[in-house]
């Protein structure tokens, strides 16, 4: 009898551990994303290539999860993603990494990425770890990203030490931002939508977006920025911004006004469309943070990202060239005719 216990409580954990590894939660690839992450930006592609805004995510604005076959099977396999995941790491230096899903197994992604690799004379190999094909282009070296498919259609694309940290959090060594951390926070309170973004604001990227934006203040004592978009026929952006405290968020909303004035009565941001978007947003404060809002026909949204896109095409035109000009010589120099008309 105790054997029969001991046995029966050793299958049952396997029975647990097999319906954790495959519930809906282990397959978000959220959950392969680290809690201490500084930007995670997710969409949910099944919805958005039904919507007006499919022609700004076909499959050459996915990035590839078979580097090196854009076309033909990587294609294909990049307009069979459902939801796809982007993130990027705090340290300095770090690389990002890509979680997708797709109805996909792990044996064609193999027979897609030895293809692909084998005619551009690579020597692709691949092992399973943890449950994941990890596949590897030998001849790119140690260091280069890797593909990691396992048969639930969880894919992910990233370098050997960014993917082993992307595993760690799914089995849950680590925490992911799935659940857990200020990316967890941070959308919940923004709420869902077909493309979210949130970003956790270090003293690193207020330096890089101050030199960006030619402004010293734009996120100082800023914690954290979240955004929500839903990409509907009504386009709806939701945004919270973080601060250190009531006072920070009461001077930022002053600045964002002020700006707000002096982009819409320029006749540059009229001409463009951007003013009438400003027009359509409103900013509240509720304490230390701001609520930022905005809703607008999708039709007019991409009416103005199709001017600006005319107005970054005009701007990266070559100047035309002037003609240097011709000097006079000494026997071209005019002067007044004498009484005979010479």
């Amino acid at each position: 009898m105790i054997f029969l216990g001991v046995g029966a409580l050793l299958a049952g954990g396997v029975v647990l551990a097999m319906h954790r590894r495959q519930s809906p939660s282990q397959s978000d690839p959220l959950g392969a994303v680290p809690s201490d992450a500084q930007v995670v930006m997710a969409a949910n592609l099944s919805v958005i290539r039904g919507s007006p805004y499919r022609g700004m995510f076909g499959s050459s604005t996915v990035p590839s999860l078979v580097p090196g076959a854009e076309d033909g099977c990587g294609r294909n396999l990049s307009e069979r993603v459902e939801t796809l995941v982007v993130w990027e790491p705090s340290e300095p230096g770090a690389s990002f990494g890509i979680a997708a899903r797709a109805p996909v197994r792990a044996q064609s992604v193999w027979e897609c990425a030895r293809g692909t690799m084998a005619s551009r004379g690579a020597a692709p190999t691949y092992a399973e770890v943890e449950g994941f094909w990890v596949i590897t282009d030998e001849r790119l070296g140690p260091g280069a990203a890797q593909i990691a498919v396992e048969d639930s259609g969880l894919l992910l694309l990233a370098r050997p030490g960014t993917r082993s940290r992307m595993m760690d959090a799914l089995a849950g060594r680590t925490p992911s931002a799935l659940g857990a951390g200020p990316h967890a926070r941070m959308r919940g309170e923004v709420g869902p939508g077909d493309m979210t973004v949130t970003v956790v604001v270090s003293p690193a990227l207020r330096e890089g977006v101050a030199r960006w934006l030619d402004e010293p203040v734009a996120l100082e004592r800023v914690e954290g920025v979240a955004c929500a978009a839903d990409l509907r026929s009504t386009t709806e952006v939701r945004a919270i911004v973080w601060c250190e405290s009531e006072s920070v968020c009461g001077s930022l909303a002053d600045r964002m006004g002020s700006m707000r004035s002096r982009a819409m009565g320029s006749l540059a941001m009229r001409a463009t469309g951007v003013a009438a978007l400003l027009e359509a947003t409103s900013v509240e404060q509720e304490g230390a943070r701001l609520r930022v809002r905005a809703k607008l026909p999708a039709e007019q949204v991409l009416d103005i990202a199709q001017r600006l896109d005319r107005l970054q095409e005009e701007w990266s035109k070559p100047s035309p060239r002037v003609p240097a000009p011709v000097g006079s010589g000494a026997d071209e120099t005019l002067r007044p005719t004498d009484s005979s008309g010479r």
